[in-house]
């Protein structure tokens, strides 16, 4: 079993963030920036594993590496390498990561097994703090590094746990995320029985505060906050919340491209596509995330995505006639889908259905109105 007193201890921290001053001398572990998508420049694993402990021996000589920054690249490893690696960018989400952590602690894949590369992607304030935090919380778990990627963004920051990362199957999941007893069991599983697979996505459950009293914006989550199964076959991509990953696909068609905040997933997912490389949806890999419950929540989601969707439906080649018309079809009537939310399961009475047609109704038009403020993406050179 792993120890869980590190995980207790972050959250129940209540020590502010201090300014943390960054030197020249500071030594971070972060990829080249430019958001290039090359995968360690081609280059083989033993290579990659040389290169590393090299970097190591020089932090090593200058005494001004970042806390556990020695061991973040080029750790004492074992010669076989662990079956999953576990990556997880953390932005600033204490109590998230702690419970996410938790849940990794109780996964029926052995410890010995996976490995957990926790990338820190929050401002250069209280970064010290906020690593030394994670280490602590790591330190049950036998192969675990906390690193930190200075570039904003979740994609750059899961691209850099790829280049940290040693096992050929990457496993994606988010800070705030809890993954069920056998996640990591049924995504390897998944992978290595369906050999012409090079991705599969796994399910993400939505849980709301209480199953009594759920908000409107909840009931929203729960019926479309994650539709895995219906991004895999409609669209090729599944949600980085809940995705396991070949190392050879990245090889093959790149890295996520850590200019996008919003879409990188989807983007990437279609890369996979071009190149005739199959994603399938593992149904019994399954994360649980929590829903959204306030509009501010949703809107800012709303808003994020909207952005990501526009950047790349310009790059595939709409016209911005095409976008406004794009524009007006959340503006259909919305009675169709309100009136079939009486038949989910998912919903228990009709108060709950009144309060999901509401919820539904203003993310509707919050997706109209913020897909009209993303015009501006035409007037910008590709």
């Amino acid at each position: 079993a792993v120890p869980h007193c590190g995980i207790s201890g972050l959250l129940n921290t209540r020590e502010k963030c201090h300014r943390t001053p960054v030197s020249a001398s500071d030594v971070w572990i972060e990829p080249e920036k430019g958001g290039d998508t090359a995968l360690d420049d081609g280059a083989p694993k033993a290579a990659r594993k040389t290169e590393r402990a090299e970097k190591t021996a020089e932090i090593r000589s200058t005494g001004t590496a970042y806390p556990n920054a020695a061991t973040s690249l080029a750790r004492e490893r074992q010669d076989t390498a662990p079956v999953v690696s576990v990556v997880i960018p953390a932005l600033d989400h204490r109590d998230g990561l702690a419970r996410c952590l938790e849940a990794l602690a109780r996964q029926s894949l052995h410890a010995d097994e996976f490995e957990i590369v926790v990338i820190d992607n929050g401002p250069a304030e209280g970064a010290v703090v906020r690593i030394s935090e994670i280490e602590k919380a790591l330190v049950g778990f036998p192969n675990a590094v906390v690193v930190r990627e200075a570039v904003e963004g979740s994609y750059a920051a899961r691209n850099l746990g790829v280049r940290v990362a040693t096992s050929e199957i990457l496993a994606f999941t988010d800070a705030d995320c809890l993954p069920q007893t056998d996640w990591l069991r049924a995504g390897v599983e998944f992978l290595r029985s369906h050999r012409e697979v090079e991705a599969a996505a796994g399910g993400v459950e939505i849980v709301t505060r209480s199953a009594r009293h759920r908000s409107g914006v909840e009931l929203y989550e729960v019926r479309h906050g994650f539709p895995q199964e219906k991004y895999v076959g409609a669209e090729s991509f599944g949600a980085t919340a809940n995705l396991f990953v070949r190392r050879s696909a990245f090889e093959a068609i790149g890295l996520f491209d850590a200019s996008l905040r919003s879409g990188g997933d989807r983007e990437w997912g279609g890369r996979l596509r071009k190149h005739g490389l199959a994603m399938s949806f593992a149904s019994d890999s399954v994360v649980r995330h929590p829903a959204r419950t306030c509009l501010r929540e949703l809107s800012e989601k709303i808003s994020r995505t909207t952005g990501g969707d526009a950047i790349l439906r310009r790059r595939d080649g709409w016209s911005l006639l095409t976008w406004l018309r794009y524009c007006c079809v959340p503006l259909r009537p919305p009675l169709r889908t309100i009136w079939r939310a009486r038949l989910d399961p998912r919903i228990y009475s009709s108060g709950e259905v009144l309060r999901y047609g509401l919820a539904f109704t203003v993310a509707r038009l919050l997706t109209a109105g913020y897909r009209v403020r993303r015009l501006s993406a035409w007037r910008q050179p590709l």
